[in-house]
């Protein structure tokens, strides 16, 4: 196990750990439960809308793509973290009588599937993506591009239809495309399990 990863599993645990640990009361619970969401929510909505947007349309691409490399680990086990916490307070503010009335509840579900998703782009999505990212670049500079601002491909048409960028870019669209949808599904449902529990 990686260091990475190792550093990823130990921030839901924490997460969770704590939630046990302090959420003594439902009063504490749903102080908690509101405070882990919106922590997430209004970074999710920062990084999703402003930051990298402006970022994109600031620096030149292979900048940018460093900046993003070393920013999404951190957001995504940020987004885990907090809603594993979330998750946790929201089961210690509201018990379920069992598993299976957990389940049925569409509030701890929404919540439940943006941690999934969270998890998903923490562990497999944002690595896969970045490794293609690197290789990606790699071509970009034996080609002498990557310089561009606020422009996904290169301007000269010979540079932009090169056989190996093509392929690696159209991998890296899909998985970075996969990513952020998974991304703005988890906002949506968070956003859903605000309105139904938090309201």
């Amino acid at each position: 196990m990686s260091f990475r990863l190792a550093t990823r599993i130990g921030l839901v645990a924490a997460s969770v750990a704590s939630a046990a640990t302090f959420a003594t009361s439902a009063k504490t619970a749903k102080l908690i439960h509101l405070l882990s969401w919106a922590s997430y929510f209004g970074t999710s909505v920062w990084i999703s809308f402003f930051q990298g947007i402006i970022a994109f349309k600031t620096i030149p691409r292979h900048m940018f793509g460093r900046l993003q490399s070393k920013m999404f680990p951190v957001y995504f086990a940020f987004q885990t973290g907090t809603l594993a916490l979330s998750l946790a307070a929201a089961l210690k503010e509201n018990p379920p009588d069992s598993l299976s009335d957990a389940f049925a509840r569409p509030d701890l579900r929404l919540l439940a599937g943006s941690l999934a998703v969270a998890l998903a782009n923490l562990i497999w999505f944002e690595p896969w993506t970045t490794s293609l990212m690197w290789k990606r670049h790699a071509i970009e500079r034996e080609l002498g591009t990557g310089h561009e601002v606020g422009i996904l491909k290169p301007l000269d048409p010979v540079k932009a239809n090169d056989p190996r960028l093509v392929a690696i870019s159209k991998k890296f669209g899909m998985l970075h495309g996969i990513s952020v949808s998974l991304n703005l599904l988890a906002l949506c449902c968070t956003g859903a399990h605000a309105a139904m529990h938090l309201v």
